[in-house]
């Protein structure tokens, strides 16, 4: 990442946590690797970042509900699991804020 690079995303790091105060660093680590990997299913979130599946579950319900952020879906080749995917919303917030390139799947409204 070149100097100009990480200092945008230190900007908007600060810019998170100026709107979103009680955001933990981990509800946005959760966001980033959606938005970087649209259409995860849960269980590979919990590996990547390794939290337990409780935080991100308790994650991206805040993030779907609350935040309008990410949707998650029932996989349709395995019900008992969930893709997430960032919804419009979240592709802006992560563009604007963290300057975050985006996955190459679409996202979900």
């Amino acid at each position: 990442m070149a100097h100009k690079e990480l200092a945008g995303f230190v900007d908007g790091l600060q810019e998170v946590r100026n709107t979103y105060p009680a955001w933990p660093l981990s509800r946005l680590s959760v966001l980033l690797m959606i938005g970087d990997s649209p259409g995860i299913r849960m269980a590979e979130l919990e590996q990547r970042l390794s939290l337990a599946q409780t935080t991100v579950w308790r994650h991206v319900h805040y993030l779907e509900e609350t935040g309008g952020f990410v949707a998650a879906v029932r996989c349709p080749t395995d019900a008992r699991a969930f893709e997430v995917y960032p919804t419009r919303k979240g592709e802006a917030f992560l563009r604007r804020v963290c300057g975050q390139r985006m996955g190459q799947q679409e996202a979900r409204p």
